[in-house]
């Protein structure tokens, strides 16, 4: 069981707002996951980057829903 405190709530809220992030504005969420690596060369953005995004969005609300499930009540 995960402890029910206001750590967990800021993790779980981080995962929704990034879950999120990456179903509603893809292109936004391609930018922020390469945040460490800015000034590198990369790929342009396209399709792939973008269903990439997607699937990084809903991974990410699956996760934050299978922790809401797991926390102490």
């Amino acid at each position: 069981m995960i402890p029910n405190d206001s750590f967990t709530l800021f993790l779980l809220l981080l995962l929704v707002i990034l879950g999120l992030l990456g179903l509603l504005l893809p292109k936004q969420f391609h930018a922020l996951s390469r945040f460490p690596f800015v000034f590198m060369p990369h790929k342009p953005y396209d399709e792939s980057a973008k269903q990439r995004a997607r699937l990084w969005g809903v991974i990410a609300l699956v996760g934050a829903a299978i922790a809401f499930l797991l926390v102490e009540r």
